[in-house]
This record gives structure tokens, C-alpha cells and sequence, in this order.
């Protein structure tokens, strides 16, 4: 073989070795295109696979989303159901609390006993007595407690009322009836002008006060008398008789039992009696108990609606006029005086004003709103007077009895 051959034969071999090597590496590179495309298809296939799992989670996690929801929107539902009964039972049980505290309040109005006990005057009731004399401050210059001092060292005559409702003590002989607990809750006494003049100033500035008055709106008749009356020496009546006057104070609380009144005076009618016959009261100190005449002095008010005197006359007592029914300032229904437009606030008032020796009133600047069967049912201003009264004292056993007819009568309750 030539040389020549062999070199076209290696190179034919060499060129088929070539192409083999081109076949083997197009069929490699064939296999990897389709290894690759299959692998591809089975990734796209599981990434589908994949989606439709991850879709069906979605759905499920929806699912148990809406599924959890409607069982917190159950669950909201029913606690509002829950709260608006425990609301509706709440309401249900504070009426009937409030019904139970009504039913409570209206036993304890049934069954609450007061004890009232007339006392000898005290220096321990200073305060007490001062405060029940507020509507003596007849002047920014008075002195209120000189007064209060007065009563309370008068012991003979004159008395207290405290009440003691006996809840500490539960009835009587307890420690609820202790005088120390008591409420001070009224005070009768009758004060000489003379007899205190020197010792307590109130009694001068009193005296000055009632005279003072009686220049600008008592009669000149009635001025003469009440120079006499309370001379501060020798004081003289009915034309130079020996007069013996004294101051009557007369406090309490309005809604004090008006059964209470008339004993009360009787009380103090007693006390004058005993001090004029006991041995133990000195004899220089008797003879201020002759008492010829007692002052009052007293608030009242004018119905506006009334057709009855005018506001600036007195309620003359000696004037029988018809009697006419209004409201007082506590409830009792006192008939009114002279003038028939009268309302009193003491009830014994109108006793005084029929039979006093003298009467006279005069205005102040205050009122208070009432209603009277004139006015409808309306509200109206009534005006408050100051009313000063001169009473014989022999007549006082007559009055008390006088008193315990017009007393009215306690309210009623229901059973």
C-alpha cells in the first residue's frame, strides 16, 4: 500500500472517527435535550400538581377561615344574648330592691316610735337652745346667745323637748334614753324684763326693740299701754295698777307633734305655781313670778289670694270673723285671724290673737311660697309679718284648754 493510501486511508479513518465522534456527541447532546424536555415536563407536571394542592389547601384554609367565623360570630351572638339577660336580670333585681327599700322605709315610717321629754332648761343645752332661737336675731347687734344663756339657767321655770327615738337603745330604760343622744327639738320659758334687765342686755335690747316697733305700727292707744307695760321701773296697767311682764319665748321645730303644745304650756303655768309656793325659792326672787301679762312675739304669713284685711292691719282676735281654712307653713291647717288671710306657723297663735289685750304687726322682707285653695293649686309668694301680742297670764290655764281643740290632729297612716 502506498504511502500515499495509507494517508487517505487514516485519514478516512480519522474522518469516520470523527464522525463518530460528531454522532456520539449529537446523539449526547440529543439525550440531554430529552432528559432535560422530560425533566421539564415532569417539573411542570408537579408544579402543576403542586398548584392544584396548594389551591386545594387554599380552599381548605378558606373553608376552616369562614368556618372559624361563623363560630366567633356564634359565640358573640350568644355572649350579647348572655349580657342582655344579666342586664335584664340586673334592672329586675334593682326594682326589686328599690321596691324592697320603698316597703322598708314605709315599715320603718309604721313602726318608728319617738319618746318626747319635757325637761328643766340646762346650761348643757346652751347650743342646743341657741340654735332653736335663730329667728331671735332681731338685729345684726343682738346678742342670740345672752338670750339662749338666759333660758338655760332658769331652771325653774320654763321647759325642753328632746326626743329620743330609742334605736340605740332598743325601748325604753335603754342606752337610747340617755338625754346625752336626745334631739333638742323645742323650748317654753317666760322671762321677767325686770328681773334679767341688769344681768342679760338681751332683755333691754328686746324691750327696745317692741317699743320701737309699736311707734310705726301700733294704734296710740296700744303704744301707751306697751310704755306701761315695760316701764323698766314700776311697770303699771289699767290706769296705775302693778304690772308683772314677762318675755315669752317659744321655739320648736314644725313638725313637733301639736299634741305636744298644749301640755307643754300647762307645764309651764305649773312651774310658776310651784316657784310661787316652794320653800326653797328665795322670797326676793318670787316676786317677779306675780305675773300680770306675758309678750309674744311671732311670725305668721298673709295669703295673697285671700280676700281679707289689708296686709298692713293687724289680726285683731277681738273681731269675730269667719274662720277661714288655709295651709300653714307646717301642714296643720290653722284657721287664719281678724283678717281672715292669717297663716300661722304656731297654731296656738290664733289662740293669743283672740284674746290678747293688744296686737300689732308689721312686715319684713322675707316670704315663702305655699299654695291655698284660692290660688288652685298654685304656687304663690306669701309675705312673712312679725305679729307682737300683750295676753293676760290669768288667762292661760283657759287658753291651753282652747289650744287642745284647734290642735291638729296627727297624720294618718296606712295600714
Amino acid at each position: 500500500m502506498s504511502e500515499k493510501q495509507r494517508s487517505s486511508k487514516a485519514a478516512a479513518a480519522s474522518v469516520a472517527d470523527n464522525d463518530n465522534t460528531v454522532t456520539d456527541a449529537m446523539l449526547t447532546s440529543t439525550t440531554t435535550a430529552k432528559k432535560r424536555q422530560r425533566d421539564a415536563d415532569v417539573g411542570t407536571e408537579r408544579r402543576a400538581r403542586e398548584d392544584e394542592n396548594d389551591e386545594d389547601e387554599d380552599e381548605d384554609e378558606d373553608e376552616d377561615e369562614i368556618g372559624e367565623i361563623d363560630l366567633l360570630r356564634a359565640e358573640r351572638d350568644q355572649r350579647r344574648a348572655v349580657e342582655q339577660d344579666d342586664d335584664e336580670d340586673d334592672e329586675n333585681e334593682g326594682e326589686d330592691e328599690e321596691a324592697e327599700g320603698d316597703e322598708k322605709e314605709e315599715a320603718d315610717f309604721d313602726t318608728l316610735n319617738a319618746e318626747f321629754d319635757f325637761c328643766d332648761p340646762s346650761e348643757g343645752d346652751f347650743q342646743g337652745v341657741k340654735l332653736l332661737l335663730h329667728e331671735w336675731q332681731l338685729s345684726k347687734n343682738f346678742n342670740l346667745s345672752q338670750l339662749a344663756q338666759c333660758v338655760c339657767e332658769q331652771g325653774n321655770i320654763g321647759s325642753i323637748i328632746k326626743a329620743d327615738s330609742g334605736k340605740d337603745g332598743e325601748g325604753q330604760g335603754g342606752e337610747g334614753d340617755d338625754d346625752d343622744d336626745a334631739a333638742l327639738c323645742g323650748v317654753l320659758t317666760l322671762l321677767n324684763f325686770q328681773q334679767y334687765q341688769d344681768t342679760f342686755g338681751c332683755l333691754k335690747q328686746i324691750r327696745s326693740y317692741i317699743l320701737e316697733k309699736a311707734k310705726k305700727h301700733a294704734s296710740a292707744e296700744d303704744q301707751a299701754t306697751l310704755d306701761g307695760l315695760l316701764k323698766p321701773s314700776s311697770p303699771t296697767y289699767e290706769g296705775g295698777k302693778k304690772a308683772c311682764v314677762g318675755l315669752l319665748v317659744n321655739e320648736r321645730y314644725i313638725n313637733l307633734p301639736p299634741s305636744l303644745i298644749p301640755p307643754l304650756y300647762q307645764t309651764m303655768w305649773d312651774d310658776v305655781k310651784w316657784s310661787l309656793e316652794t320653800p326653797e325659792c328665795p322670797e326676793d326672787e318670787k316676786q317677779h313670778y306675780h305675773f300680770t301679762h306675758f309678750v309674744g312675739i311671732s311670725k305668721f304669713y298673709r295669703d295673697p289670694t285671700a280676700g281679707g284685711g289689708a296686709a298692713g292691719g293687724a289680726p285683731k282676735g277681738k273681731k269675730k270673723k269667719k274662720r277661714q281654712k288655709t295651709d300653714t307653713a307646717d301642714g296643720s291647717g290653722s284657721s287664719g285671724g281678724g283678717g281672715g288671710d292669717a297663716v300661722y306657723v304656731k297654731f296656738e297663735d290664733e289662740v293669743f290673737v283672740k284674746n290678747a289685750t293688744l296686737t300689732f304687726e308689721f312686715p319684713t322682707s322675707k316670704s315663702v311660697r305655699m299654695t291655698s285653695r284660692e290660688s288652685a293649686g298654685a304656687s304663690q309668694s306669701f309675705p312673712e309679718y312679725k305679729l307682737v301680742y300683750v295676753v293676760p297670764y290669768s288667762k292661760l290655764p283657759s287658753l291651753t284648754a282652747a289650744m287642745k281643740e284647734i290642735a291638729p290632729p296627727l297624720p294618718t297612716q296606712n295600714k
